[in-house]
C-alpha cells in the first residue's frame, strides 16, 4: 500500500490538500443476504412484513479510510461484526497518518462515539 500511495503523489494523482472517507460494511460469509432470506420466507406464505429476521451469528466487516480524489486505500482493517465502528478510527487514521495528510475525513453517523 505505501508504494502505490508513493507512486500515486509522484504521479500527481494526490493533491497537497488530501480528503479522505471512512466507512464500513460487512461481508456475507455464507452468501446468503439477510434481506434475500426475509424476502424468501414472504414469498413462502408469511404475508407479514414482519417476519422474524435472520439471524447472521457473526459475518467479516471491512472498516477502510479512502483518498477520495484517487480512490486508493490509506487504511483498512478487518473486524467480526455486529460491531460498532466508532473504536476503529483510531487505528485507521493512524495508519493512514502513516501514508498521507489529510486535510479532511468524512464519515457517517457510525464513526460518532456520542
Amino acid at each position: 500500500m505505501d508504494k502505490t500511495i508513493a507512486e500515486a503523489h509522484r504521479l500527481g494523482l494526490i493533491p497537497e490538500k488530501s480528503e479522505g472517507a471512512v466507512d464500513a460494511t460487512g461481508l456475507s460469509a455464507d452468501g446468503r443476504s439477510s434481506y434475500y432470506v426475509q424476502r424468501s420466507l414472504r414469498s413462502k406464505g408469511n404475508k407479514s412484513r414482519k417476519t422474524k429476521r435472520y439471524e447472521h451469528p457473526k459475518w467479516p466487516k471491512i472498516n477502510g479510510i479512502i483518498h477520495t480524489g484517487s480512490h486508493l486505500f490509506l487504511a483498512a482493517s478487518v473486524t467480526e461484526g455486529p460491531s460498532h465502528d466508532s473504536p476503529e478510527l483510531p487505528g485507521l487514521l493512524k495508519q493512514a497518518s502513516k501514508r498521507l495528510h489529510l486535510d479532511r475525513l468524512l464519515a457517517d453517523s457510525g464513526y460518532d462515539s456520542e
